[in-house]
């Protein structure tokens, strides 16, 4: 059986792809996608903290937002506003990091 997403061979049994975390729906034979098909690799390198965003990116929009919070609120409401889910879930959480460090920069500014 093929993931249809990243189009690697997998174990017939399983409930989702370990290279690129599909979920897989058992029933059908699922070829691999025209994407994986052309040979061409996805953008997924490395770990993703979350599905469909890499870990590089994660990682800097979230040191980005400390120092600078609209870095996070506008990368949140953008990913936010995508129809995959992953990228809504790493916008929620940039979104949500970009508030924390607005209030709290909003605290020492108030505080000093």
């Amino acid at each position: 059986m093929f993931c249809s997403k990243c189009g690697k061979k997998i174990p017939e049994d399983s409930s989702f792809c370990p290279f690129c975390g599909e979920n897989i729906v058992h029933g059908e034979e699922s070829a691999p996608s025209e994407h994986a098909a052309s040979g061409e690799k996805g953008t997924q390198a490395g770990p993703l903290p979350v599905r469909g965003v890499p870990m590089w990116q994660h990682i800097a929009i979230i040191v980005g937002t400390i120092f600078i919070p609209l870095i996070g609120l506008m990368f949140g409401v953008y990913y936010l506003r995508s129809a995959d889910a992953a990228k809504k879930k790493a916008g929620k959480i940039w979104l949500w990091v970009g508030i924390v460090a607005f209030l709290i920069n909003l605290l020492f500014i108030f505080m000093a």
